[in-house]
């Protein structure tokens, strides 16, 4: 079979696109994209900058208060320093015998007698508590007990000898006294045997 080339007209109609104005759409489009994100950045920016700020003076009140804190630590530590001298102290001069002593007698009626590091420092007669406690105080500040000093003392009585209401009484006073002196530590010796 031969087909007739000539007799046979081949006409294509093809499709015009015009790019032009297509590319003109698409790129102002994308300005329009770009100058919105650009919007869009400075906001997120700003509320950034806004967000960094807040955290900074958040961050700024924390540490203030942690330095407060640290400083406060350092403070109790100074403090605990300075007291634990002072205890030691305290127990080395008891070790040694050096310490406050206050000694029930029975001479001329029940007697207190006070000494600080085997030295006469007073004596006072029993009596109430309250008055008893007065006594002994007085007696320390004469002899120059401060009443932040760690006063360690012994209360020494013959319990075959001793009335058991005294007893109690200077007990109790001591436990007065040891309101205004806080670092007042007082033992009990029974000398009885």
């Amino acid at each position: 079979m031969v087909v007739n080339v000539k007799n046979r007209r081949h006409t294509s109609k093809g499709i015009i696109i015009e790019l032009t104005a297509l590319l003109d759409v698409i790129l102002i489009m994308l300005f329009w994209v770009m100058l919105n994100m650009q919007g869009e950045s400075k906001e997120i920016k700003a509320d950034t900058d806004a967000r960094i700020n807040a955290l900074e003076q958040k961050l700024g009140a924390v540490k203030s208060e942690a330095d407060r804190e640290v400083e406060k630590a350092w403070d109790m530590a100074n403090h605990i320093n300075s007291e634990a001298a002072a205890n030691q102290k305290a127990l080395y001069e008891y070790e040694q015998g050096l310490l406050i002593t206050l000694t029930l007698r029975y001479d001329e009626g029940a007697v207190l007698y006070i000494k600080n590091r085997e030295r006469d420092i007073g004596s006072v007669n029993l009596s109430s508590a309250v008055n008893l406690a007065e006594e002994i105080a007085d007696v320390l500040k004469k002899a120059e007990v401060s009443e932040d000093e760690v006063v360690l003392c012994a209360f020494i009585y013959d319990g075959n000898v001793a009335l058991y209401r005294d007893v109690s009484v200077v007990r109790e006073a001591m436990e007065q006294v040891s309101v205004l002196y806080a670092k007042c530590y007082c033992t009990n010796i029974n000398m009885a045997f």
